[in-house]
């Protein structure tokens, strides 16, 4: 793979000009600062879009076809090599850059990959405006809190449930359980994934659609802020757990159409982890990106149901 740097510039009149865009999110072109103090021990950290080497734009050329991508079952490992910063954390930003985009050039059609650092946004935020109150957390050294995670083995795939899939799901969890309607279309494909475990095995989709639906019911406005006011009393950095992800990530055009398919970059990825994506056609349908340990993967994917909403058949 030939790699070099890249000015990324868009025509028309649909997407600006990177220019522009940092004029509006200049934060992205910063970098973490950090300053230490002796008495009382203090680490601060905060961000410096003055002294900074500025964002990163990367373009590569690859003898890979989109063909290549899509047609494996699984997630091919050389996609990771097309996101930068492969195995970074947040606390990196001090010496890497806060955004970075690469463009990889296929055979056949372009991939576009972002990194940002999570101290300036999330999922669905591009950057985050203003600031609260300044939280003390127990530590006075990064040693404290960093962690380098190392993803144990695990299958990644993605599945895609049209439509149809998902209604036929909603319709028949409801059913099931005798609600009005209550199960949402999310709950019951989260129903569905996890049909292969322990004693959903012998329960039907209406009583695992109908545990989601109690879960998500008493997260309610009391518990978040019992939640939050719990971690202010007692601050710490949260480190890698179970995640549920749902982002609209058809939604960035690149003012070139929505993309053919979507594969993510080493983060977050770990035995377990599901992430869960409005789906390229719209009306409802959703991806879901899975990664599983092989058995695991075997099992799910040995699952009749799950794979025939899915639009898959057992080979």
């Amino acid at each position: 793979m030939r790699m070099s740097s890249w000015k990324l510039c868009w025509t028309g009149s649909r997407t600006p000009s990177p220019k522009r865009w940092f004029t509006y999110l200049f934060r992205l072109a910063g970098r973490l600062k950090m300053i230490k103090g002796e008495n009382p021990p203090s680490y601060s950290v905060f961000l410096d879009c003055n002294d900074s080497p500025g964002a990163k734009f990367i373009y590569a050329t690859l003898d890979v076809s989109v063909y290549d991508i899509l047609s494996q079952t699984c997630v091919p490992p050389f996609v990771q090599s097309f996101f930068d910063h492969y195995k970074a954390v947040n606390h990196d930003g001090h010496t890497m850059s806060l955004l970075s985009v690469q463009v990889n050039e296929l055979v056949n059609g372009v991939f576009i990959g972002r990194y940002m650092n999570h101290c300036l946004g999330d999922g669905t935020s591009s950057t985050l405006e203003g600031h609260g109150p300044i939280i003390n957390l127990p530590h006075t050294n990064p040693d404290e809190f960093i962690s380098r995670f190392e993803a144990s083995e695990f299958k990644e795939t993605i599945f895609h449930f049209s439509v149809g899939s998902i209604a036929k799901l909603k319709a028949k969890a409801n059913a099931e359980c005798n609600c009005c309607n209550e199960i949402s279309s999310l709950q019951s494909l989260s129903a569905l994934v996890w049909s292969i475990a322990g004693e959903l095995l012998e329960r039907d989709l209406g009583w695992a659609a109908w545990k989601v639906h109690q879960a998500v019911t008493d997260y309610d406005d009391k518990a978040i802020h019992e939640f939050l006011n719990s971690w202010l009393r007692s601050p710490y950095v949260f480190q890698f757990g179970q995640l549920f992800d749902r982002f609209n990530k058809y939604g960035s055009e690149f003012g070139m159409g929505n993309a053919l398919a979507l594969r993510s970059g080493y983060a977050n990825k770990f035995d377990g982890q599901i992430s869960c994506y409005p789906g390229r056609e719209g009306g409802g349908s959703i991806d879901l990106e899975m990664c599983l340990s092989p058995d695991t993967m075997r099992a799910l994917e040995s699952n009749v149901k799950f794979m025939e909403a899915a639009g898959l058949t057992i080979t």
